[in-house]
């Protein structure tokens, strides 16, 4: 808990926790920003962070699952 409320107030950005708070994560609007913000979460706190891209809905639709 502690770990997320320090990386709200840095980022000023939303951090949700998933699963039983084993991994956090965050949305972010590009992929240089995501980039970025992993690094910075590396950096400042020796965790593992990686920049993920999730599926636009039209690749979503082309695999069928619309």
């Amino acid at each position: 808990g502690e770990l997320r409320a320090k990386l709200e107030r840095t980022w000023v950005r939303q951090v949700r926790m998933s699963g039983s708070g084993s991994a956090l994560f965050t949305l972010c609007d590009t992929g240089e920003e995501a980039e970025e913000t992993a690094a910075a979460a590396r950096a400042a706190y020796s965790v593992t962070a990686l920049p993920v891209r999730l599926a636009p809905a039209e690749d979503m639709s082309a695999a069928g699952a619309g």
